[in-house]
């Protein structure tokens, strides 16, 4: 075995030394140095005639072709651009609030009082006058000229009586019944008034109201309505 060994690595070496071709450095195009093989007898004699033969070009040791770096191109510098400046935004001024001044209230000035004069109170025969026309008119003329003649003399019962009496009649009962109140608080035996205030309370849903009204009319009226006043009891 150990025979068999030696005699494999001699084949080995052999092989890579002679038989194999010796590398060919490309940078250089020349065979790498080494110890070059045996030439054997075929060789030699191939050799002679080759030796015959012009060397080709390729053959000749011929410097290797320049590599070309590749060309840089032109180095761009970057274009700036420009900068678009956006408009500046005004903020809204931020508005204070108004102080508001107490107000200084100023002393009220009293002005002396101006006294108007008293109007004189109309005579009775004014009252009397104004009741005499009012008795010839008639509807709201009548009505008026009572007011006035009311105004002459606001103890004048005849007026108050019939005023209050058309009142009544134009479903006025509430002021019938003041005005026929105040004639019979002056003269009690308003019989004309004591009817009207009777029929006045009635129709206002005062009945007991009503019923002394007519009960006080019999008693203290006098004239044409006492016979109408009992006949309401």
């Amino acid at each position: 075995m150990v025979i068999g060994a030696v005699i494999l690595g001699c084949g080995y070496w052999y092989y890579n030394n002679h038989v194999m071709p010796a590398p060919v450095d490309l940078t250089t195009n020349r065979v790498s140095s080494g110890p070059a093989p045996a030439p054997s007898s075929e060789s030699s004699m191939g050799a002679s005639s080759d030796d015959e033969q012009p060397e080709t070009p390729s053959a000749m040791n011929s410097a290797p072709a320049p590599v070309e770096e590749p060309s840089v191109g032109a180095v761009e510098e970057p274009v700036e651009e420009p900068v678009v400046e956006e408009p500046a935004i005004e903020e809204p001024a931020a508005e204070e609030p108004a102080v508001e001044e107490p107000a200084v209230e100023e002393p009220a000035v009293e002005e002396p009082a101006v006294e108007e004069p008293v109007a004189a109170a109309p005579s009775g025969g004014d009252y009397e006058a104004l009741y005499e026309e009012a008795q010839g008119l008639r509807g709201r003329r009548k009505i008026d000229k009572l007011r006035e003649a009311i105004a002459a003399n606001p103890n004048g019962v005849g007026a108050l009586a019939d005023l209050a009496y058309i009142l009544l009649n134009r479903s006025n009962f509430r002021e019938a019944a003041e005005l026929a109140e105040r004639a019979v608080n002056i003269d009690p035996t308003s019989s004309k008034g004591w009817i009207t205030l009777g029929a006045a309370r009635q129709s206002l849903r005062d009945r007991s109201g009503a019923q002394e009204a007519y009960q006080a009319c019999v008693d203290q009226g006098q004239g044409r309505y006492v016979r109408d006043c009992r006949a309401m009891l």
